[in-house]
């Protein structure tokens, strides 16, 4: 009997949660590297994870595992009505959305580790770390490029008919003819960036930008000679189909290593290294979406027309950003609600402070390294010598020794030297630089830190002015409101928490 109570019990449980709005239910795992939404079958959800391929139903409310290939499943495709999974070993295909999938390319060697896919009405295309492949659709009989497509990892591939624009570590390169031949756009080889350089001299520093490393590349549907690359500096958009190139604004962008481009109308959306940034053509600017979505490394973005909604995989699971809500957050009348705590630019002051990493820490040393030149090397030196003498005699018939007196010595000496030549340039100077790349770098982290966590606070702060903001939804606004600002007083040596306290108090 008690058996039984259980059973109804646990049964009662799993029925709750899965009527409740828990996104993510079934998710066995938090690391994915891609999600796809099917174009014609309304609420089917695919993505794929470090260990296996997951499916929903329901608009992501709740997941099952439909395909374990023990290896990583980097990219996801719908064809019609195939699905194509690639994977670290091979390209699988399902074509019945999912319940049972077949191996179709195995590849040998770096061949069968598919970083990414492409597809148009009559080929499809694979990025392996081997260089590019290609097959009719219908043999899945795939062939090698060649023609002017060097063989290197392939990392991102976008395609119309009968365009093919691929991504590689060498540099992006444009087919105009479904993949028979290819002709580089960008180079980012060192050597080329070096000739690059030694030839245009002349050159601001935004056109040496220009040959950072590529990370992705993708086609506006729309308008298809319309073609934006994400790099490690920011993103970069062409308006005649990769003949020549700018720089989107990099205002409001605090992280710029882009992973992922999703062109929807007049946004951008651009998945990073930490977070989601959303770009505004009309404003030509980007803002970081917080709602819901931590500071997390975003590998794959997928775009829900109907509902208005992007899809989101990253390294801590599979989100949800809902579209049309204002995010003007920033009105002269909610100035006032905050006057009692401290300005961005005095937490970031403190937040600098209490890491050690503030810029007059290198100049202090640089400064120091340049004075001990004057001081000298001094050495002292001491020494004492003993030694016995014996006056020793023989003759025919007698012999004897006669002990002498000690011969002792001693003595000492100083010596002083100065290196003048390292009041121009010491040996320490090189390890300074060293360590002022890194201190600059870890300043520049903490600084996007406290500046994401700062006003993503705030904007819950603004929301909760709301009278009518639902019960629950207010709890959980100010429990995220506690954790930001732990996260605050974790940078600042609880120096956020404390001038609060003092500015309430007076």
């Amino acid at each position: 009997m008690r058996k039984i109570i259980l059973i109804l019990f646990l049964s009662a449980i799993a029925a709750m949660a899965l009527a409740g709005d828990n996104p993510g239910l079934g998710l066995n795992e938090t690391d994915f590297n891609c999600i796809v939404l099917h174009p014609k079958t309304e609420g089917l959800l695919f993505a794929g994870s470090s260990r296996g391929l997951y499916r929903s139903y329901d608009y992501g409310k709740s997941w099952k595992p439909v395909f374990s290939p023990k290896c990583p499943v980097n990219c996801i495709i719908i064809d019609g009505n195939t699905i194509y999974a690639a994977t670290a070993q091979g390209l699988y295909g399902s074509f019945d959305a999912g319940l049972s999938w077949k191996l179709i390319y195995r590849g040998k060697g770096k061949a069968k580790n598919i970083i990414s896919l492409g597809a148009n009405d009559s080929y499809l295309f694979l990025g392996t770390e081997a260089g590019l492949f290609r097959s009719v659709k219908i043999k899945h009989s795939f062939n090698k490029a060649n023609s002017g497509f060097p063989q290197t990892k392939v990392l991102s591939i976008s395609v119309t008919e009968p365009t093919l624009y691929v991504a590689t570590d060498q540099g992006v390169f444009k087919s105009a003819d479904n993949g028979l031949i290819f002709h580089k756009l960008l180079a980012i080889s060192k050597e080329e960036a070096d000739e690059a350089t030694d030839a245009d001299e002349g050159e601001s520093e935004d056109e040496l930008e220009f040959q950072s490393k590529i990370r992705f590349i993708a086609i506006d549907k729309k308008n298809p000679e319309t073609v934006y690359l994400g790099l490690d500096l920011g993103v970069r958009e062409s308006l005649d189909g990769g003949r020549s190139w700018k720089w989107l604004s990099k205002a409001g962008l605090l992280e710029k290593r882009i992973n992922f481009i999703l062109p929807a109308g007049r946004k951008i959306y651009a998945g990073t290294e930490n977070g989601l940034y959303v770009y505004d053509k009309d404003e030509e600017s980007w803002r970081q979406a917080y709602k819901g979505i931590p500071a997390t490394k975003i590998k794959c973005l997928t775009y829900d027309q109907t509902r208005d909604a992007v899809w989101i995989a990253s390294d801590k699971g599979i989100y949800k950003v809902a579209q049309g809500v204002s995010c003007n957050y920033f009105a002269k009348d909610y100035k006032d609600y905050f006057s009692y705590e401290p300005e961005i630019n005095t937490v970031q002051k403190w937040a600098i402070e209490y890491a050690e990493v503030e810029p007059e820490k290198i100049a202090r040393w640089r400064k120091q390294a340049r004075i001990r030149a004057l001081l000298p090397k001094v050495s002292v030196g001491w020494d004492q010598s003993r030694s016995d003498t014996y006056e020793i005699y023989t003759s025919a018939s007698t012999n004897y020794c006669v002990n002498g007196p000690q011969d002792a010595s001693s003595g000492w000496d100083v010596s002083v030297s100065w290196e003048l030549g390292d009041l121009v340039w010491g040996t320490d100077q090189t390890s300074i630089d060293v360590r002022s790349r890194l201190m600059v770098q870890l300043r520049n982290d903490i600084l996007d830190d406290i500046t994401r966590t700062y006003f993503e606070r705030r904007r819950l702060q603004i929301e909760l002015l709301d009278v009518n903001t639902n019960p629950n939804k207010r709890a959980e606004k100010e429990l995220r409101i506690q954790e930001l600002t732990a996260s605050l007083d974790a940078l600042t040596g609880g120096g956020f928490s404390m001038a609060i306290r003092v500015a309430k108090r007076y």
